[in-house]
């Protein structure tokens, strides 16, 4: 969090620091970011304390410990673990919109299309203006074929929230008018991509865009997400199967191979390299490439299939 060892946290200022001794050692864990520990030390305050403001405010920490490590758990891409832990936020604040929200993205990443209607929903009963969900509800419709309910819902999300216009969203129109739903959806889902320094924002519009089969596009995103974190492995190995889908074989080893570099042991680079230079007809390097995504995953499905073919 910064600052020196007496720091303290500005909230805390406000929010009941020194009102006792676990809940002090929670509101230090929290600032330190350490927030399992926070949860652990704000529970021993609700069952020691007998002052109902320090109870309430010990909840509160434990809502925003628990929404703090569920976003950890996206950005990870851990979705079962983001939805356990967002969903023990929402047992303490079941009124907090943006908690359905983030339940809705843990839902979308397990492939749960009922449980991540029914958060953005959730979102919405409560907060009709979200435009967040707005967006996500329109998502969703368009995804569903139905496209006149779906842009109708992005639109309001655009007229509540217009940070969300911008050129994304006029070529997404374009990309309806035009017939080509595909790129229209990628684009519309990828105007939540924000922070241009993100490397985890353009690596989630890549997969977007690869959902969609649009190469090209995941490509570009891919590489955006390397300019920012040149040390992400896996975006690397995703960017080379980018690659392979439009046939550029030196890029895609390219890529596969830096992947390696910073971690030799990770199987599925491995194992898309030697699919890699199979398809360059370097039939040994392939053989070797898949029998060490063997040695660190024997369970590596691509590897297994891939050094059984004659």
């Amino acid at each position: 969090m910064g600052g020196g060892s007496n720091r303290m946290s500005v909230v805390s200022k406000w929010f009941g620091f020194g009102r006792d001794d676990d809940y002090d050692r929670g509101i230090a864990a929290f600032d330190r970011g350490q927030y399992e520990e926070a949860i652990a030390e704000f529970g021993a305050c609700i069952e020691r304390s007998r002052d109902p403001g320090t109870i309430r405010l010990a909840k509160f920490y434990i809502c925003q410990s628990w929404s703090h490590l569920g976003q950890a758990a996206l950005l990870s891409d851990s979705f079962a673990r983001a939805f356990e832990c967002f969903e023990a936020a929402l047992e303490i604040q079941p009124h907090y919109p943006d908690l359905h929200l983030r339940a809705s993205f843990a839902c979308d990443g397990l492939g749960d299309r009922a449980r991540r209607q029914a958060a953005i929903e959730r979102a919405l009963k409560i907060n009709p203006n979200y435009a967040e969900a707005l967006l996500q509800r329109g998502l969703m419709q368009y995804e569903d074929g139905e496209f006149d309910e779906g842009l109708a819902s992005i639109e309001q999300a655009v007229e509540t929230e217009p940070g969300f216009a911008g050129a994304r969203y006029d070529f997404a129109l374009e990309c309806h008018r035009n017939g080509d739903t595909a790129r229209a959806l990628a684009n519309f889902a990828a105007m939540t991509g924000a922070d241009a320094q993100d490397a985890n924002e353009h690596a989630k519009i890549g997969d977007a865009f690869a959902r969609q089969a649009l190469w090209e596009e995941a490509g570009q995103e891919y590489e955006r997400a390397l300019q920012i974190a040149p040390t992400y492995a896996d975006v690397r190995c995703r960017y080379a199967q980018a690659l392979l889908e439009v046939n550029n074989l030196e890029g895609a080893e390219r890529q596969l191979r830096g992947a390696l570099d910073v971690n030799p042991k990770y199987a599925d680079a491995w194992a898309h390299l030697g699919v890699c230079l199979r398809r360059q007809r370097r039939l040994d390097d392939a053989r070797f490439a898949f029998e060490k995504a063997l040695e660190f995953d024997p369970h590596n499905v691509i590897a297994r299939d891939e050094a059984s073919r004659r």
